[in-house]
């Protein structure tokens, strides 16, 4: 191997170790605040970064799912397209995405909490893969995976779609804010996010039968922001498997990298 070729080799092992290690710093910082962070009740949680258990309600109403039609309280897609490289190879190559940014109302029995997906992870266990000839589909997706692998044919689209649903248990950590509702207050809301202002005329009429309107947005930098209706344990071990993937990886990177130094410089 010429003095070129190790040196792109040598800068690819770098990248892939110090990207491969800041991944795996980056999951288990998620595991650890997950773990970390107790659980508090919306109606005496206090201002900051909580996490909150309990039940999607209505809200704002239920939405469409745009590629299934199903009914859901949030939902993200993505659409792929089947191409073929200079070399013949077949790989799909992302065409469209796009997630629902209306907000989501968890109620835990002591109040209710609006949270604003905007920035958030959100792990579902409702995930629906299915594959069409067209860039939209056309039809309802395969119940089963392996019949719509069998039933897939010349099919070039591939449709991946999560939901959560309405009365979904939910799992939620982030930044808690709350406002104060009296009579003299405006039911227009003034609060740092922006994004609160789509609550409706209706939503706030709701919000003043109590004392107080309760908020759960995206924290400050380097804390996690994270919706899934899984149990808290098993978002915490996802990260944590996560983790020590990508610590392989840059172990194995890293000892590759001195190995082609030790043989070829030396």
């Amino acid at each position: 191997m010429d003095i070129f070729g190790l040196g792109v080799l040598l800068i690819g092992m770098s990248a892939a170790t110090f990207g491969s290690g800041w991944a795996s710093i980056h999951n288990y910082n998620k595991a650890r605040y997950l773990r970390d962070t107790p659980t508090s009740k919306i109606r005496s949680a206090a201002q900051g970064y909580v996490e909150l258990y309990g039940q999607l309600s209505e809200g704002l109403g239920e939405l469409q799912a745009p590629l299934s039609a199903k009914p859901c309280v949030w939902w993200s897609y993505r659409i792929d397209r089947e191409e073929k490289n200079d070399k013949g190879e077949r790989k799909w190559r992302r065409v469209a995405a796009r997630r629902s940014t209306s907000l989501l109302c968890l109620n835990d029995g002591t109040g209710e909490c609006w949270i604003d997906p905007h920035g958030a992870e959100v792990i579902t266990q409702t995930k629906v893969v299915w594959y069409g000839a067209t860039a939209h589909p056309q039809r309802q997706p395969q119940r089963k995976k392996f019949l719509g692998l069998a039933l897939r044919g010349n099919k070039s689209y591939r449709y991946i779609e999560h939901r959560l649903h309405l009365h979904d248990t939910l799992y939620a950590i982030g930044d808690f804010y709350s406002r104060e509702i009296t009579e003299k207050a405006s039911p227009s809301p003034n609060l740092e996010v922006d994004r609160y202002r789509q609550l409706s005329e209706y939503a706030w009429q709701k919000a003043a039968q109590s004392e107080m309107q309760y908020f759960l947005g995206k924290p400050a930098a380097g804390r996690p922001y994270i919706l899934s209706d899984f149990v808290e344990d098993k978002v915490a071990k996802r990260f944590t498997c996560k983790a020590i993937l990508f610590a392989f990886v840059c172990l194995s990177s890293a000892i590759i990298g001195a190995y082609l130094i030790n043989t070829h410089l030396y």
